[in-house]
């Protein structure tokens, strides 16, 4: 008898358990997507699943939808315009498809609400499912899990006890108690302040200007002597325009010609 060739692909095949996961099982129905192109509807599954950090994804598969009109008579609508509004994704393992499926039901999503669904009836081994409630659930913690630590005081040295330090400067301590609380009021109305001293005229007494007003009474008269002379010019110079306008007009009477354009003075 000739012994039995291992397969070619025997390294490719993974192992079968003995409860057998069909792909129904391992298929998790997205329902309710807004209508979209397969690629689309595919990518925008696939970023979902990434998203909520699911791995083991095998394959999307994304259906065409024949259009309808109310009544779900058929519409005459070439196969290129169909829509696709549901996905079959498959993972590989029932585990990953359950969360996948817990996941996304009822998911808000580009003004839609997904509604997931894992195919098949298959579930996972009780064992299975025993050991990770085992190792999730926490253990109780007991006092003797937290030892008392020893309590360490930090002695303070010889550098850090003494403050301040001695400098180079002798260091004079504070009165005890608040120098303003013992002066008296008199005191503190008669004291001593700078004086102010004007910018422009340099007398000491008042301020050049004040929040835009003018204090110092030197400068105050020269700002009145300059309006004063501006108000004297501009009514110079229209008491001259109305002379030569007044002269212009005599001239064309005494002379009979009139006068056209402007007359260079």
């Amino acid at each position: 008898m000739t012994a039995a060739t291992p397969r070619r692909d025997a390294h490719r095949t993974p192992a079968v358990s003995a409860a057998h996961q069909s792909d129904a099982d391992r298929t998790v129905r997205i329902t309710n997507i807004v209508p979209s192109t397969q690629a689309l509807v595919e990518l925008d599954v696939r970023v979902l699943i990434c998203a909520h950090r699911i791995g083991g994804l095998l394959r999307v598969g994304v259906p065409l939808d024949a259009p309808r009109d109310r009544d779900g008579k058929k519409l005459e609508v070439p196969r290129e315009r169909w829509t696709a509004t549901r996905a079959f994704v498959v993972f590989n393992t029932i585990e990953r498809a359950e969360r996948a499926a817990a996941a996304l039901d009822g998911l808000a999503h580009v003004g839609s609400i997904l509604i997931a669904r894992r195919q098949g009836g298959g579930t996972q081994s009780t064992a299975k499912a025993a050991e990770a409630a085992t190792t999730t659930t926490a253990t109780e913690l007991q006092p003797h899990d937290f030892p008392e630590l020893p309590i360490f005081r930090q002695q303070p040295s010889a550098e850090t006890a003494e403050w301040p330090r001695r400098g180079p400067h002798p260091v004079f301590r504070l009165p005890a108690e608040d120098v303003l609380s013992t002066t008296p009021s008199d005191e503190l109305s008669n004291a001593p302040t700078a004086a102010a001293q004007c910018r422009y005229c340099k007398a000491i007494g008042h301020v050049a200007r004040s929040k835009g007003a003018i204090c110092c009474p030197v400068l105050k008269d020269k700002v009145e002597r300059e309006k004063a002379a501006d108000a004297e010019a501009r009514m110079a110079k229209v008491m001259h325009s109305k002379a030569a306008k007044a002269l212009r007009k005599y001239e064309d009477e005494v002379s009979g010609w009139t006068q056209v354009g402007k007359l260079n003075d």
